[in-house]
């Protein structure tokens, strides 16, 4: 009964389909005949039907037969299959301007890491380098000529910067922080989004000017008087003149020094620990406050605030002090550049600073 069952299978050439490496196809199946006992064994195995694989079957169509079911398996998202979303910008969606970072310290470190960039702003620019000027020349910093004081204020603010970063770098690295984006500066990546520092930076360059002249409009119409007391320019003003040593004193100081060291105080250290206690609009706004106070300027207080709430929102979503830093340093420089058109062309920038004309 078994030898006629294998009889019949022969006789129809109908292939069966095995994993054995003594057929390695259909085509290899059907040139060669295999031993009756290995047949007997396969087809006890694997008995052979009216619906075996067919012999004319290719490696192609398996090709064709796997891709067709690979499509029905493609993942959500891209047309590729691959399920990444496109990274988009989300300018205007709000909450993306509300993550917090990570922190691992408390209000103590906190505290104790703004008092001592306090102290050391005291110490270095306000103590040690005007005494410092006074016992080598004998006279006051104001006695100086201008392009001595320019070059003064440049070793001040340097001497500054070294120490302030250092304290704050200090107590923003110690072991335990695991969030990569605390005072992050980093050049790669400038326009991928959703973070790219460059793109957010040119964007609050272009918005700073509708910031800064919306908040200034606002007060003016609020009160024509002004806040009065000084500004931030009233010092610059003071010591600004038309010499290529001046200016490129006077420039690295309020372009490149200043933003550096302030950018990594308030918006690097202050706003991400503030995160921790209240939700990160709440502390933009405060950190912008606080920024704006450490200036000194009265005159200056709604519209630093106002700058100072672009920079930190601009820095929340880039994640990098590049941004905040280079849209702080543009304004500066801008400024800085303004006043010196002004003083080149026979204007007193002092009187007009103080609302008194030419």
């Amino acid at each position: 009964m078994l030898n006629a069952h294998v009889t019949s299978c022969l006789h129809r050439n109908v292939c069966v389909a095995t994993k054995s490496r003594t057929f390695a196809s259909a085509a290899t199946y059907r040139s060669t005949k295999p031993p009756t006992r290995l047949l007997t064994q396969r087809l006890l195995v694997h008995p052979c039907s009216r619906r075996s694989f067919p012999c004319a079957a290719t490696k192609k169509q398996g090709r064709d037969r796997a891709t067709e079911s690979g499509r029905t398996k493609l993942k959500p998202g891209r047309p590729d299959g691959t399920g990444k979303q496109k990274a988009k910008w989300a300018v205007l969606d709000w909450a993306k301007y509300n993550e917090p970072w990570q922190v691992s310290w408390g209000p103590q470190r906190l505290a104790l890491g703004m008092l001592g960039w306090a102290l050391s702003f005291l110490l270095v620019g306000v103590l040690f380098v005007p005494l410092l000027i006074y016992l080598r020349e004998n006279q006051e910093i104001d006695a100086l000529a201008k392009s001595n004081q320019s070059i003064l204020v440049l070793i001040s603010q340097g001497l500054e910067t070294i120490v302030g970063v250092g304290i704050i770098k200090y107590a923003a690295s110690r072991p335990g922080d695991e969030d990569d984006d605390i005072l992050k500066l980093d050049l790669s990546k400038p326009l991928n989004a959703p973070t790219g520092w460059l793109f957010w930076g040119l964007l609050g360059i272009a918005a700073s000017p509708v910031v800064v002249g919306a908040t200034a409009a606002v007060c003016e119409a609020l009160s024509p008087q002004g806040l009065g007391g000084r500004g931030t320019a009233d010092d610059v003003a003071r010591i600004l003149s038309v010499d290529v040593p001046s200016f490129v004193s006077l420039f690295t100081v309020t372009a490149v020094l200043a933003p550096f060291l302030e950018e990594t105080v308030f918006r690097g250290f202050l706003l991400p620990s503030l995160t921790k206690f209240m939700p990160t609009y709440a502390a933009v706004v405060v950190t912008a406050v606080a920024f704006a106070a450490c200036h000194l300027s009265p005159r200056d207080f709604p519209q630093l605030t106002a700058l100072g709430i672009l920079l930190g929102f601009s820095y929340v979503r880039s994640r990098n002090l590049l941004t905040p830093m280079l849209i702080h340093g543009a304004w500066n420089g801008t400024v800085l550049t303004f006043l010196l058109l002004l003083v080149s062309a026979g204007y007193n920038v002092s009187d007009l600073l103080a609302g008194k004309g030419a």
